[in-house]
């Protein structure tokens, strides 16, 4: 058997390509997982700042003043954590250098909804403003929610799972099988 040295070469460049195919294929993945892992990990913490955020401004609408300030000065806590999530905005005209580095810009649009809301209950008559209270609330969740984007989240989950974790029915849905209708149909009268 008479083997030449051109067989040789290229039987070393096809181990030579497929080790090189292999280890990239294992790079790749492994920095998908890196990168799900970090964002997963930034999801996780501040879906916990945000619900530590909300219960406080859920409490300060139906708060009495005895544990009001108590419930003002976690949320200015709040506040204070969110602006690692939110830094303020530089928009290049020098407002704000005056102050020290994480206050100097424009607060983020997030931390405004709270920094409303906390002087919204600062004051002496805040429940006359419980709609106010309401829609700040809701406008922060949704600034949270665009960030998050849980619909995408659940279908990256679903991807990698293959399993879905959301029902995509509405209560509708639900009466519309005929045994929960007759159910909540006798109940409402």
């Amino acid at each position: 058997m008479n083997i030449d040295s051109s067989a040789i070469a290229n039987f070393i460049s096809g181990i030579s390509l497929t080790v090189s195919t292999v280890t990239l294929y294992f790079f790749i993945r492994d920095r998908s997982k890196q990168k799900y892992a970090i964002a997963n990990e930034y999801t996780k913490q501040l879906l916990e700042w945000h619900s530590m955020t909300v219960e406080v401004l859920i409490k300060l609408r139906s708060c009495s003043a005895e544990n009001k300030e108590d419930l003002l000065s976690r949320l200015s806590t709040q506040i204070e954590k969110g602006r690692f999530y939110f830094p303020n905005i530089n928009k290049d005209d020098g407002f704000g250098l005056e102050k020290p580095t994480a206050y100097q810009g424009y607060r983020n649009l997030t931390l405004d909804f709270l920094v409303y809301s906390y002087n919204l209950f600062n004051k002496k008559n805040c429940q006359d403003f419980h709609d106010h209270a309401v829609i700040l609330q809701r406008e922060f969740t949704s600034n949270i929610f665009q960030i998050l984007r849980p619909k995408e989240l659940l279908n990256e989950i679903k991807f990698l799972t293959d399993k879905f974790y959301a029902s995509n029915e509405i209560f509708e849905d639900f009466l519309s099988k005929e045994a929960n209708a007759q159910i909540f149909t006798h109940h409402k009268s």
